[in-house]
């Protein structure tokens, strides 16, 4: 959790930087992926919090669909990377675009609250991410740091 603690103050220094935009590298404002980041990072810790533990070994879905995830897991947490353009965030994960200062550190705040209360869930707690399958409250906490250095690598991108 230290590490996503950092990245996501890192993330507030973005904020003042909201409205720019660089559609030949994003067609996202720099707003809209600090949001992104924070609607993702928020939603996994409510999921955290919710309680769902570790599913029994019987517990199995499509066996082609759970290998896929498990590469796709293990290729995002082991080289701490995401590919640019290769996934499209789910309508749930989309910004809506537009949130001023106030609002994005406002929001900023609250993820922060959420992910502090998500950190005192048992490690065996579970959150479901669409691509890369069941993660554990650390590999949640992993894939988040990962998630918002991309994007934060593309915010860079957008300011330069």
């Amino acid at each position: 959790m230290t590490e996503l603690t950092e990245t996501m103050a890192q993330l507030r220094d973005y904020v003042e930087h909201a409205s720019v935009h660089r559609p030949d590298i994003s067609s996202w404002t720099v707003g809209d992926h600090v949001e992104h980041v924070l609607i993702v990072s928020g939603g996994f810790a409510v999921a955290l919090v919710s309680g769902r533990a570790v599913p029994s070994p019987t517990d199995s879905a499509d066996d082609k669909k759970v290998r896929m995830q498990a590469y796709s897991k293990h290729r995002v947490l082991d080289t701490g990377s995401i590919p640019r353009g290769s996934v499209t965030a789910p309508p749930a994960g989309q910004p809506k675009g537009g949130l001023d200062a106030d609002a994005l550190y406002a929001l900023t705040e609250k993820t922060s609250a959420r992910l502090a209360r998500a950190a005192n869930v048992p490690e065996t707690a579970l959150a479901h991410h669409p691509l890369l399958g069941e993660l554990t409250r650390d590999e949640v906490f992993r894939f988040l740091d990962v998630h918002a250095r991309h994007h934060m690598a593309i915010m860079d991108d957008i300011l330069s």
